[in-house]
């Protein structure tokens, strides 16, 4: 499973659970009783779940999480597969950034100015949150599971074909 699923699966689930979820499946921890509770009042006053789990996900603690050498012990979760992927080399980086954040393949100009601006010295977390906060994810990761998983297949045979 990719990020994007991984994280589309994320927003199902109820208030609580989403919020317990996002410090397990983000940040490798438990939540802390302070923050579960500011998280869940936020949500009860009406702050989107897809603003808060973007909040989890360019925070400095998870932008330091995904960027360590020493592997997190929840491997299997999302900030495991972040970890993998900013260790990649910017080229692959770039490319996975589309495959598994927007969930298709990167268009040429695009990837090119993105492999550019690592070069020129932009950070790796300042590009995933451009992906992250783009209108094209966000509208991707709050579809309904049904037209997300035709999105999602939809890309899969795409590139097959290619």
């Amino acid at each position: 499973m990719n990020i994007a699923h991984k994280l589309h699966r994320l927003l199902q689930l109820n208030n609580e659970a989403f919020i317990g979820e996002l410090y397990r499946s983000l940040l490798d921890r438990e939540p802390d009783p302070g923050g579960a509770a500011g998280h869940a009042h936020q949500l009860r006053t009406g702050t989107s779940k897809y603003r808060i789990m973007t909040g989890f996900l360019l925070s400095d603690e998870a932008l330091a999480l995904y960027s360590r050498r020493q592997p997190v012990s929840g491997g299997e979760h999302v900030c495991g597969d972040l970890q993998r992927l900013f260790a990649k080399k910017d080229d692959s980086f770039v490319g996975d950034l589309f495959r598994y954040i927007l969930l298709r393949a990167p268009d040429t100009a695009s990837y090119g100015n993105y492999i550019g601006m690592l070069r020129s010295g932009q950070s790796r977390a300042s590009l995933f949150a451009g992906f992250v906060l783009s209108d094209e994810f966000q509208q991707l990761i709050t579809l309904d599971k049904y037209a997300f998983a035709r999105r999602s297949l939809d890309q899969l045979i795409l590139s097959f074909y290619n």
